[in-house]
């Protein structure tokens, strides 16, 4: 936006927690399990941080009989998540559930004080741990699965029967659970239930027919499944029962196996694979069991290599049915739930790998005035003895602003005045026209004035909008370039940096030092060219209609518009699929 509110912000939150040297790390089992760490390996993870440990056979957890040799896994999940703990209780009660149908799950390992987890206060830097903020991480140690995921081996009749039938018992186990945590309704766009989202997606599909297809298909889901939805059967589900998810273990046996094939034998000390475990309850949700076994199809025929996909899911159906029954509803609908699946991989990997580069702006999209403008000028002038209302400095700061921005816009940085000049200006008039003219001495204004020009030049006047951080992180991990695009002065990088959040961006451009403003698309060219991007393949997210939404958009790039007030009605420009209030929220824009 422009900087008629650079000046305005929010609570700092992590979403995923900062990776932790071999000390801490030590010391976090040593002080909450009593153990001894020998070796770690961070494992990959999309939210949080896992790691791999591997602990001596010596430890003082008198809730551990015995160390598993096979290691544990350390989980500190991410800042946002930690706040809520039925979070937490309702994803490990399902797990906790299932393993008690006889499926290997993960299990929590009980700490020194006799709780499942507890919150840590982990420091944001670990460099300057003496200096550094710290965040509450909910950290849970948990038993490590052994195995290999089951897209690793051969995928023979018998173990595609096996893990049918597997999926058949757990739902039938799931019949008699609840948790209160799942009775909120699944917004993920990999819900089954938002196929019809995937119409959005569709122009980024290049190809012709597939595009077609998948149109298809989603007109197929609301006029086919979406009026038979009250006869499915519905329940607890996992989500995604993917081939990624479930693991197996080899086993050597001359025995015959069970199989929808009965003359699918072992061969003699030949080893074949039994399923020993499932994990990544993530997408778990309250919704309806054909789903679940849609879902597995999918993923499975579309993975397999050996087997030909309509074999794939006949052995694994029959499994299935061998345990659990799907009324005629379900049967019929079976096909067409598989193909939303196998669409919605097609249309949101398309979509995810279509951007490279994602810019935003800083005022009011990124951070904003900690309190307000006026507050914070109150305060730096009470100090020299000024004294003026809050709301009256608010108000006759946007009309300096306004008039400044019309006499010499971008700072006047192309009629030969510098950004301090300029603000000092604005802050003058601001004073000037609220205070007592008494207590308003030219000499002390301009003291005052700079006091406020550096005040704002850290992260003292300013704070980051809650879900920016989280919606950064969620970016950065998906390998997304970051940028800022900014009407700002030559301040933006080091309040940045001051705020915690510098370090995400790949290049910050600010108005005043490119000597180009919004919405001119010549800056939004700089950061084509900095991006090594072109215009179809960047997205550019702010709060101002004129400057960011209309800007990009005639400059070529995907505008997102940044809703900061939901009590201000949407501009008629605004497309309503390309509007967010909370920065998270742009990741179900892609």
């Amino acid at each position: 936006m422009t900087n008629s509110t650079d000046c305005d912000t929010m609570n700092l939150v992590n979403y995923k927690p900062i990776e932790l040297p071999e000390h801490m790390i030590a010391q976090l089992l040593k002080d909450r399990y009593g153990m001894e760490l020998i070796d770690f390996s961070e494992l990959i993870s999309f939210d949080d941080r896992n790691y791999l440990v591997h602990v001596t056979s010596k430890h003082d957890n008198p809730y551990v009989k015995k160390i598993d040799s096979n290691g544990y896994l350390l989980k500190i999940f991410n800042a946002e998540f930690s706040k809520n703990e039925n979070f937490f209780d309702g994803f490990y009660s399902l797990s906790d559930h299932i393993r008690k149908s006889g499926v290997s799950t993960p299990e929590r390992i009980t700490n020194i004080n006799g709780n499942l987890m507890s919150l840590e206060e982990i420091p944001t830097d670990t460099n300057n741990i003496a200096t550094s903020r710290t965040l509450q991480h909910m950290v849970i140690l948990q038993t490590f699965l052994p195995g290999v995921v089951i897209s690793k081996v051969p995928m023979v009749p018998s173990l595609l029967y096996q893990f049918g039938k597997l999926i058949g018992s757990i739902h039938n186990s799931l019949k008699d659970f609840h948790h209160s945590y799942f009775d909120q309704t699944s917004t993920s766009s990999w819900s089954l239930t938002a196929v019809p989202r995937l119409k959005e997606y569709a122009a980024a599909i290049e190809d012709d027919s597939d595009r077609k297809l998948i149109t298809d298909i989603v007109d197929a889901f609301i006029e086919e499944i979406i009026p038979v939805m009250p006869k499915f059967q519905p329940g607890q589900i996992h989500g995604d029962l993917s081939d990624l998810n479930v693991l197996v273990e080899e086993r050597h046996s001359s025995i015959k196996q069970e199989s929808s094939n009965e003359s699918i034998t072992s061969q003699k000390n030949k080893p074949d694979f039994v399923i020993s475990g499932m994990i990544d309850f993530a997408d778990a949700s309250f919704s309806y069991f054909i789903y679940d076994i849609a879902i597995a199809l999918a993923y499975m025929m579309t993975s397999n290599k050996q087997v030909d996909a309509i074999n794939v899911s006949g052995h694994t159906l029959a499994g299935y049915l061998s345990e659990f029954h799907m009324n005629s509803a379900e049967r019929n609908a079976l096909l067409l739930l598989i193909c939303c699946r196998i669409s919605q991989t097609l249309a949101i990997a398309t979509i995810m790998s279509l951007y490279k580069l994602v810019t935003f702006d800083a005022t009011n999209t990124l951070i904003r005035v900690m309190g307000s403008v006026g507050l914070q000028y109150g305060r730096v002038a009470n100090q020299h003895g000024i004294y003026a209302n809050t709301d009256e400095v608010n108000k006759a700061f946007k009309t300096a602003w306004k008039q400044m921005n019309k006499d010499y816009p971008n700072y006047g940085v192309n009629q030969g005045l510098t950004s301090q000049k300029w603000w000092t200006e604005v802050m003058k008039s601001s004073l000037l026209s609220v205070c007592d003219k008494k207590s308003t001495d030219p000499e002390v204004l301009s003291k005052v004035a700079n006091d406020i020009y550096t005040f704002f030049a850290s992260n003292r006047g300013w704070e980051v909008i809650p879900g920016s951080e989280e919606g950064l992180a969620l970016l950065k991990d998906k390998g997304l370039k970051l940028g800022i695009v900014s009407n700002f002065d030559n301040r933006l990088p080091k309040i940045l940096t001051d705020l915690g959040i510098a370090n995400y961006f790949n290049f910050i451009l600010c108005s005043s030092v490119e000597k180009v403003a919004k919405p001119d698309a010549d800056i939004f060219k700089k950061a084509l060219h900095l991006g090594n991007t072109k215009a179809e393949e960047t997205i550019h997210v702010g709060d101002d209609l004129t400057n960011d939404y209309l800007g990009a958009k005639n400059a070529g790039l995907r505008p997102i518009f940044f809703q900061n007030n939901p009590d201000i009605p949407l501009p008629d420009e605004v497309s309503e699929d390309s509007v967010i209030s909370n920065m998270q929220d742009i990741i179900k824009l892609l």
